[in-house]
């Protein structure tokens, strides 16, 4: 990059103004000519522009940095001599553009010279009143997120120019960050934090004194009191922030809180944390009363405070219910009088809720509690049920009521749905609804808001009773329960037909719990449930094209059940932007290499190609984003402090931080690796950074909530019903850098990473166990750890012989038992091709995820085994420590059924393939989804029938099958690298 755009990414082009325009075209020729090695060329240049225009700092830079690049050893000690020289010379360099140069190019050299830490020091000394170039010494090391360098430059910018307050700020806000950092020492957590908190302590007390000093070390705005509240919490400060928020001259209603609602909020949990419970019940109450009495016009009354109908907000709403519960009998009555006249006068949503809230909380003195919240229960259900929103507002207190009365409000919200639908009466009605056969006629915000209420009743047995694990005759209710919401979606059907195709239709919810049922089916061990899934879901996908809880739950199936493309064909159509490649990118990428490494054609009946879909430009597109955040964040950073708002530099450097350290991006670069390998383009990544001292700061960020959930409480989430194997958790994540460790090394990229590193890295992942990870990947950690085993003790560095020897005898005699377990798997697999497959019913099973994942696991695993073996070979035989001849027999035996075997795999997978390409498997299919399991009529199959006609039917079995078969020629055509 030219330098005048370095200076302007950063807002700095005021340094760069001096420099005219032929300058600029000499720099871009000078950096062409760089970029292209010409570095004679460049040199002659660079000297000629010295003869011209004199001995600049910029062009004394610019020559020694050219210098640095030649190949020789001559040019580039001349050139490490004149940088040590502009690094130590007096008077130092003070040209901005100069010291920006010599700075990037010795942090790119990694060679530090001890002047280099000191050259912006002494610039600043030499020109103590430029503010520029202080500014910019502070702002180019907060870019580097060197906060203790940071931290240095703000104090000096503070010492120069005491009336700015600028400096004042920068310098807290570097200070929190060097004691906050997750590799700050005791020591600076225990100088960095508490002098932030002092500079700030000192600032508010002279505001709160009300004689606050003319200096610049002073608060002005609500970001600045934002900026105290952050640092006197880290600092354990609780009720000293409270204080300063209650202040009339810095508080909430200062002049510089200027009543910021974030301030009310902040203040609510500031009284949590100090167990000022009476406090935060007062507040709260005072709060809500305003809005109450704003709300009913009441005259002569003076609000609390001006805050008027703000004021009925559901934090305010639960601060006031957990103060109550907390101070005890003294205050319930009141509580409950103003929840009362709230939800009399002003029944806002909040105001309801919170009775909820109330009654399943706070214990009363009276017996009937359980009755009361039971007929708030209903009530709530009586006035919201035609809202989407009233299952997840009741879910959080249903499991307060003891069973009957929960069976007791079921029979009731039953009852309820009845009278809400449309009957011939009616005006608006017609008879032909009432025959079963269509909703057309019926006025459609009638009958939407009977199908909404209807969906909330389904959604509700689901929780309390359907979705239970200990139900006696568990088979028989999940059948009937996926029969009614398939027999409501067909009615639904009619609805919603002029909606934009974005828009979910009234009806969808009914499919997806049906979906959520037959799942539960299918863990009870109807196989022929999961197809069923897939196809009422692709169904709902067809009249829903966008909707979001469809396009979820059917990724996860088509991952479960193997089709892979229809998965990842699914994924797109999600549209995921920004923070959800983060979030939610997981639920299609988890071990994604292993089941469906393989780019994939789409075709439509016409057999017209469309672009591919490939995984690999999958995780390319998310790696891409977290380096397009890293720099939206750091430019986003470096405005927003000379704005100078730093508690919003601080949000911003919080999801910097969590996105580096981001959970998925280091699956995703797993992933990328070995889809790497399988389709033969290497990635040639460095993996020191990777393996180095991060594991223990890994934040996971991957959303569980996203998927839809109404399992009964206290259950596992739906969506880990339906995964492909374990969560990975940090023990799969260690387990599968180090193999990717090892496959860089064996293939002769780069050296093995450090000994000490990754005996830190081994013992940290035995800590850890087997969490998360697939009983294959268990076994392939096994023969991973041999290999390393092999890796270390082969090198020429090791003067152990007989131990080595002997080692290596005793490893190899277990990977032949290691293999000749695989190899009678796969004999097994050859004679009975249904033997890991996923049998949906007598006549047909599929490969399902597992069958992918176990085959592609075994092909990586026997190929990084032959690759170790030979170099190991290699360095046995360059470090003398063995007579290679004699394990040469034992060593071409297990290569030669390693190959084998992988041969093996592909006749396996090549007979699979050839079954479902005979004629009538799509046939099998349709049977198996809608037809009679075992000859024997079911409500299910009955109910799929009526609602998809056979067409369709075809069309959905026919993607799966090509899914399948494109799944397996991706396993025929990988050829290990």
């Amino acid at each position: 990059m030219v330098l005048h755009q370095q200076l302007a990414s950063q807002g700095l082009e005021k340094h760069s103004s001096h420099r005219s325009e032929l300058a600029t075209r000499l720099e871009e020729q000078m950096r062409d000519l760089i970029e292209g090695k010409h570095y004679k060329q460049a040199l002659s240049l660079c000297e000629k522009r010295i003869k011209k225009e004199g001995s600049q700092d910029f062009l004394l830079v610019q020559k020694a940095l050219i210098l640095n690049r030649f190949p020789d050893q001559t040019h580039r000690k001349q050139g490490q001599a004149e940088l040590d020289t502009l690094l130590e010379r007096n008077p130092p360099i003070t040209d901005t553009v100069a010291l920006i140069c010599l700075e990037e190019a010795v942090l790119d050299e990694r060679e530090l010279s001890p002047g280099f830490k000191l050259i912006w020091e002494r610039a600043v000394g030499a020109r103590p009143q430029y503010e520029p170039l202080v500014e910019l010494w502070f702002l180019r090391s907060f870019s580097r997120r060197e906060w203790k360098a940071a931290q240095k430059a703000s104090m000096v910018y503070q010492k120069n120019f005491p009336n700015n307050q600028r400096p004042f700020i920068w310098t807290i806000l570097s200070s929190f960050l060097a004691g906050t950092a997750s590799n700050a020492s005791e020591v600076d957590r225990k100088l960095f934090g508490p002098l932030a908190y002092k500079m700030l302590a000192k600032a508010a007390t002279d505001i709160m004194s009300g004689n606050p000093l003319s200096t610049g070390r002073t608060l002005t705005s609500g970001e600045d009191l934002l900026l105290l509240l952050r640092v006197y919490r880290s600092q354990g400060k609780y009720n000293e922030a409270l204080a300063i928020l209650d202040d009339p001259h810095i508080g909430i209603f200062s002049q510089i809180g200027q009543k910021a609602w974030e301030l009310v909020r902040q203040k609510i949990d500031l009284c949590e944390q100090c167990d000022r419970w009476e406090d935060e019940w007062w507040f709260c109450r005072n709060l809500l009363e305003d809005a109450l009495y704003e709300h009913m016009n009441k005259a002569g009354r003076s609000p609390h405070f001006t805050f008027g109908k703000v004021g009925d907000d559901w934090k305010v709403w639960v601060g006031f219910v957990t103060a109550a519960s907390r101070i005890g009998s003294e205050k319930i009555g009141l509580t409950q009088d103003l929840i009362e006249t709230y939800c009399r006068e002003r029944p806002s949503r909040n105001a309801r809720l919170a009775a909820l809230r109330f009654l399943a909380l706070v214990p009363t003195a009276d017996s009937d509690d359980q009755e009361k919240l039971h007929l708030s229960c209903c009530h709530y259900f009586r006035d919201y049920s035609t809202r989407g929103v009233c299952f997840h507002d009741l879910e959080a207190y249903l499991p307060y009521l003891q069973t009957l009365i929960q069976e007791s409000f079921l029979s009731w919200i039953y009852n309820h749905a009845k009278t809400l639908k449309p009957r011939e009466s009616d005006p608006e009605a017609s008879p032909s609804f009432f025959r079963g056969t269509t909703l057309t006629d019926v006025s459609q915000s009638v009958a939407i808001s009977w199908i909404t209420a209807e969906i909330n009743v389904l959604k509700l047995d689901y929780y309390l009773i359907v979705s239970h694990e200990d139900n006696l005759e568990v088979s028989t209710l999940l059948t009937a329960f996926v029969s009614n919401c398939l027999r409501l979606y067909k009615v639904s059907l009619s609805l919603g037909l002029g909606l934009p195709a974005s828009e979910r239709r009234p009806g969808d919810d009914a499919a997806i719990l049906a979906a959520m049922g037959l799942v539960h089916l299918f863990k009870v061990g109807q196989n022929c449930a999961l197809l069923r899934c897939a196809i009422v879901l692709d169904f709902l996908l067809c009249n829903s094209r966008h909707n979001y809880d469809a396009l979820l739950i059917l990724i996860r199936v088509y991952i479960y059940l193997g089709a892979g493309s229809l998965a990842l064909k699914c994924y797109t159509n999600l549209n995921i932007k920004n923070f959800q490649n983060a979030s939610m990118a997981w639920i299609l990428l988890t071990r994604i290499s292993t089941i469906h490494p393989s780019p994939t054609v789409s075709r439509s009946i016409l057999t017209k190609r469309k672009p591919s879909v490939k995984p690999l430009q999958v995780i390319d597109t998310n790696l891409k984003w977290y380096k397009s955040i890293a720099v939206a964040t750091k430019e986003t950073t470096m405005e927003l402090l000379k704005t100078v708002r730093p508690n919003t530099v601080l949000n911003f450097e919080s999801i910097h931080q969590s996105m580096d350290t981001d959970f998925t991006k280091y699956m995703l670069t797993v992933e990328r690796r070995r889809i790497g390998r399988f389709s033969q383009s290497i990635v040639q990544d460095d993996l020191h950074d990777l393996l180095g001292e991060t594991f223990s700061k890994v934040e996971d960020s991957r959303d569980e909530t996203a998927f839809p959930n109404c399992e009964a409480y206290g259950q596992a989430r739906f969506e880990e019903y339906i995964r492909p194997g374990p969560k990975p958790r940090l023990a799969w994540l260690v387990d599968q850098l180090r193999t990717l460790n090892l496959w860089v090394y064996v293939q002769g990229h780069s050296s093995f990473v450090d000994e000490s590193k990754l005996t830190n890295i081994l013992e940290y992942a035995d800590q850890l166990g087997s969490v998360g990870m697939s009983g294959v990947e268990i076994q392939a950690r096994e023969v991973t750890l041999k290999l390393i085993a092999f890796v270390w003790a082969s090198r020429p560095s090791n003067k152990n012989e007989g131990l080595f020897e002997a080692g290596l005898h005793e490893s190899l005699s277990w990977l032949d038992r290691w293999h000749a377990v695989n190899a009678d798997l796969i004999a097994v697999m050859a004679r009975q091709p249904w033997r890991m497959t996923f049998r949906v019913n007598e006549n047909i099973g599929i490969p399902h995820w597992n069958y992918f994942h176990c085959i592609f696991t075994l092909l990586e695993t026997c190929k990084l085994t032959q690759l170790t073996l030979d170099k190991i070979i290699s360095q046995g035989r360059a470090s003398g420590l063995l007579d290679i001849e004699a394990l040469a027999a034992k060593i071409k035996n297990i290569q030669e059924n390693i190959s084998q075997a992988t041969a093996d795999v592909g006749s396996v997978v090549s007979r699979m393939r050839d079954i479902l390409c005979e004629y009538g498997t799509a046939c099998q299919l349709i049977d198996a989804g809608i037809g009679r399991p075992g000859g024997v009529e079911d409500m299910v199959g009955l109910e799929l029938r009526k609602l998809i006609s056979g067409s369709q039917m075809e069309i959905i079995g026919a993607k799966l099958r090509s899914s399948w078969i494109d799944g397996l020629d991706g396993v025929i055509r990988t050829k290990m690298v």
